[in-house]
């Protein structure tokens, strides 16, 4: 394994490295065999193998800062579940009102809110954490540039931004149990998002889009695949002047995955 990541690991990266269990090895290379997958997207993936420590980089989009969007609701959820604002069998009640999407019109829980990226109902779970707690717990965290000017809308209006770098720093963090959260409370986080990965073990994470003046300008997908010999954590972000979502992003993140051999 380790050797076949040396080969991964020359292939991906589009500027000078040398990796963890591969001495001596330096290289310049075409980062084109995962940048193809981005399409007609501007793009950034990034990559890091905790069993390695070894991080990888493709695409010229992982420094631009972007609203987190929907990504934002998984630390979102670990500080309502944190702060004791939320736990696995809390309901949001539905208030009747028409939504963008038929799966918002229902009461949810704290597993249907994230699955189906229910707005409403994470807007209800910040005003329960409140902006004090919010700001201490995101402080603490040291994620995120810009000011949260709105309790109930600043990971999505643009005033609060992330780059593909904090996101990956923030998912590595995740991974290596070095966020400051209850493991009970990660365990929980866990359980919500998890998935089967279909070579075994699990893959898990969040889509996000941002909307800029009516078009969707970004799409991010933020994750982690555990298996018997990998623990990877990563990002995909993927920009256009319109059409950029999330659920393509997590897409573009499968493909590559399964073409690097995970």
């Amino acid at each position: 394994m380790r050797a076949l990541l040396c080969i991964i690991a020359v292939t991906l990266v589009a500027l000078p490295m040398a990796t963890h269990g591969c001495a001596g090895l330096e290289t310049r290379v075409d980062s084109g065999r995962v940048v193809s997958h981005f399409g007609q997207y501007s793009g950034c993936f990034l990559m890091t193998d905790l069993e390695t420590d070894t991080t990888w980089e493709a695409g010229d989009q992982c420094d631009v800062q972007v609203a987190p969007a929907s990504t934002f609701k998984l630390l979102h959820s670990l500080i309502g579940l944190q702060t004791g604002a939320v736990d696995s069998s809390t309901v949001f009640p539905y208030d009747g009102r028409h939504q963008p999407f038929r799966a918002w019109e229902r009461d949810q829980t704290l597993a249907s809110a994230f699955h189906n990226s229910v707005v409403w109902a994470y807007q209800q779970l910040a005003l329960k954490i409140g902006q004090q707690r919010m700001d201490t717990w995101i402080d603490r965290v040291d994620y995120g540039h810009g000011r949260r000017d709105s309790l109930t809308g600043f990971w999505l209006n643009g005033s609060w931004t992330v780059s593909a770098r904090d996101q990956l720093d923030l998912m590595v963090r995740f991974e290596r149990g070095e966020l400051p959260f209850a493991p009970e409370n990660i365990e929980t986080l866990h359980r919500i998002m998890d998935e089967p990965w279909d070579s075994g073990g699990t893959f898990g994470g969040k889509t996000g889009t941002h909307m800029h003046d009516g078009r969707l300008q970004a799409g991010w997908f933020i994750g982690h695949l555990d298996k018997p010999g990998t623990q990877l954590a990563f990002v995909t972000l993927i920009r256009a002047e319109d059409d950029a979502r999330g659920h393509k992003a997590k897409a573009i993140t499968e493909d590559i995955l399964h073409e690097l051999g995970y």
